[in-house]
């Protein structure tokens, strides 16, 4: 008897691998202040992709996906941040399988509880629109 191949677990687009799997809002660390120096988890300059808002906050906090800081890039760390933490946003496709899954990987509520599902819904289109935004925020 044959076995069925089971549940189908890849991502959308991960078959094609020609173009992007998805698009995504990145930044970069901001510069150190006189009050820190990067944030406890990212170094100073460092990537991260932009999960869109999940909540009803207006986009001030962000959860944010990058290689967490002394990891020497193997290890990744997906927090919340205040976005004023982060400079130079735009957008930017995601080729990566192993990012995209990070990005979408349900999280918890500090109260407990089962994990909620990540809403990822941008475009190429929003997220540029949302990088143009922030970018003239930041600017004022």
């Amino acid at each position: 008897m044959a076995e069925s191949p089971g549940p189908d677990t890849s991502l959308p687009g991960e078959a094609e691998q020609d173009g992007p799997l998805a698009w995504c809002l990145v930044a970069n660390v901001a510069e150190a202040d006189r009050f820190r120096s990067g944030v406890r988890h990212f170094a100073v300059g460092a990537k991260v992709w932009i999960v869109p808002p999940q909540w009803g906050d207006g986009g001030e906090k962000v959860m944010v996906l990058g290689r967490r800081r002394g990891s020497r890039g193997r290890q990744w760390c997906r927090v919340v941040q205040p976005v004023d933490r982060f400079t130079d946003f735009r957008a930017r496709p995601v080729y990566s399988a192993d990012v995209l899954r990070q990005l979408v990987k349900p999280w918890r509520s500090l109260h407990g509880g089962a994990p909620v599902p990540v809403r990822f819904w941008w475009t190429r289109e929003l997220a540029q629109a949302w990088a143009d935004s922030l970018n003239t925020h930041r600017d004022r």
